[in-house]
């Protein structure tokens, strides 16, 4: 089952990497709500850090829904039954989407990282490594999460085309 998620991630990678949006879409919004959020203080004023990690969540939870918004409209027409008639099971197609949607995910926060440290003026604080693990942690949550509204929304269409 694993190396047929490994197929499913390859592939979507693949293809949202090759396409003319690709993840730049989502690190754009990511950046413009991050820069929108840096002008509701006045010049010189600080911004609170718990702010500042609620508009890095903000960013990060409008570009899920892009990622996996690109990663399941992939499967367009026939295409999505093909997938679903291959000897893949579902659970590994839903894997394979999760890890690319991780990897796409965690990408575009590596960009808002230090947009959130230049334009909202944050300091890291606290060890990087117990940062980072949460930010993996929650990020699997969110990713799974997505992964499963999108495999719900696509089969609906996919429902309804019929």
């Amino acid at each position: 089952m694993l190396s047929r998620a490994w197929a499913v991630m390859a592939k979507d990678l693949r293809l949202s990497l090759a396409g003319a949006q690709g993840p730049a879409q989502t690190v754009l919004l990511g950046l413009i709500l991050i820069f929108i959020f840096s002008l509701s203080r006045d010049p010189g004023e600080i911004f609170p850090p718990l702010s500042a990690a609620a508009v890095f969540w903000l960013a990060t939870a409008c570009g899920q829904v892009l990622v996996f918004n690109t990663l399941y409209s992939l499967e367009e027409g026939g295409c999505r039954d093909g997938l679903l008639l291959s000897p893949a099971p579902v659970q590994a197609v839903w894997l394979g989407k999760a890890a690319a949607g991780m990897a796409l995910l965690v990408s575009c926060q590596a960009v808002f990282a230090p947009a959130v440290v230049a334009f909202l003026g944050q300091r890291p604080a606290g060890s990087l490594l117990a940062g980072l693990f949460f930010v993996l942690v929650v990020d699997w949550g969110i990713v799974a999460r997505g992964s499963l509204l999108g495999a719900i929304s696509a089969g609906r269409g996919a429902r309804e085309s019929l």
